[in-house]
């Protein structure tokens, strides 16, 4: 059966069968920043406006942006802030990819691979977040309040890392918890 869907997998992912649930349903996985998003909805009054689930490429919302540009030009700025981290956030070719080799669940698949949402900032990357098997998780699974939480090091295998550096970087992460 050939994959029909218009959703953005940089070439070097595509064999890693990353998003199943997104390109099945022909939706663009999108992560955001929740405070600029919240800061818009209170000040426009406009409620569930996040992007999940509803468009199936990018550029399909950023002309929706655009539109709450003109009708909200108070909020002018905040908008154009939330695309640009829109923008910023959702480049897959910084992400990175990890294989869950896991026993937990954390809505995680044995073996399956798995985008670790990273972003260039000042030429460092930084890590935002994971992709579990339908959505954005900003840390959830290895969070100190967790009861079981996701072992960084001895759970992800590294696959693909655009920084070089994400071995490092889940150590700290996992020396603070």
């Amino acid at each position: 059966m050939k994959n029909l869907s218009n959703i953005y997998i940089p070439d070097a992912h595509k064999k890693y069968n990353v998003l199943p649930h997104h390109r099945k349903y022909n939706e663009e996985m999108f992560v955001w920043d929740d405070n600029l998003l919240r800061k818009i909805e209170k000040y426009t009054k406009m409620i569930n406006i996040y992007p999940y689930y509803r468009y199936k490429t990018y550029q399909n919302f950023y002309k929706v942006i655009n539109e709450w540009i003109k009708k909200f030009p108070g909020c002018e700025q905040d908008i154009l802030n939330y695309k640009n981290s829109l923008i910023k956030l959702n480049n897959k070719d910084n992400w990175a990819i990890v294989q869950y080799t896991g026993k937990s669940d954390f809505d995680f698949t044995t073996n399956n691979y798995y985008y670790v949402v990273m972003y260039k900032e000042n030429n460092c990357y930084k890590i935002y977040g994971i992709i579990d098997n339908e959505e954005y998780n900003a840390f959830e699974s290895w969070n100190p309040k967790c009861t079981n939480p996701l072992d960084l090091i001895k759970d992800l295998k590294i696959i693909i890392d655009p920084s070089n550096n994400l071995k490092n970087e889940f150590s700290k992460i996992m020396k603070e918890i």
